[in-house]
């Protein structure tokens, strides 16, 4: 089933009756993509109260998955860090390569803490603002994964931009998340909007 989140709504429609021509190279390579020149109307199921409603809990989901990403760079970055070895000792005994990695760590948590948060009010709207949090949460977590991901091929150096080391391909898909759902700038915009409004 493919479903279309619009303005007004979601519209449920079935993926047998298109045609497509696959993108040879997507920015994510994991992320195979299809071009459909025209899409069919489809049936509404929700009305765009129910459409508002998935938009949030897909750019809150899309923030814990850009935690993960921001998880996986900094283990990935470590990892690499305490074995290349440079002047006979491991890279990551240096003092510049310690600094990177612990900013990649507290982007982390910062990261881990809104993602949470926006989960947490999604399930009890009650305690604070839904929109704000998950906004929150977009913002923060797009941050931390593009940078955490330009640190970790920082750290591998050459070796990250190449196909042997992934680090390339968690920036890929970084790019690509942060903008599903809204990107960072819509969202920082509705959180400063949210929070004019409160004041």
């Amino acid at each position: 089933m493919l479903l279309l989140l619009k303005p007004d709504g979601v519209y449920r429609v079935d993926p047998k009756t298109l045609s497509g021509t696959p993108v040879e190279t997507p920015l994510d390579p994991l992320t195979p993509l299809t071009h459909v020149k025209d899409l069919p109307a489809g049936e509404q199921i929700l009305d765009a109260k129910g459409a508002a409603q998935l938009r949030l809990e897909g750019a809150a989901l899309v923030s814990g998955q850009l935690l993960g990403i921001a998880e996986a760079t900094l283990e990935l970055a470590n990892a690499y860090a305490k074995e290349r070895q440079q002047f006979n000792r491991p890279i990551g005994g240096f003092q510049a390569l310690k600094h990177i990695l612990a900013d990649m760590f507290v982007r982390q948590e910062v990261c881990r803490a809104a993602a949470y948060a926006a989960g947490a009010t999604l399930d009890a709207p009650d305690v604070a603002s839904v929109e704000r949090a998950v906004a929150a949460a977009k913002v923060t977590c797009s941050e931390a994964g593009l940078r955490n991901s330009r640190s970790c091929i920082q750290v591998h150096g050459g070796m990250g931009y190449t196909w042997e080391v992934p680090a390339h391909y968690y920036m890929k898909r970084t790019w690509v998340l942060s903008s599903v759902f809204g990107d960072e700038e819509e969202y920082a915009l509705a959180s400063a909007d949210l929070i004019g409004a409160e004041a």
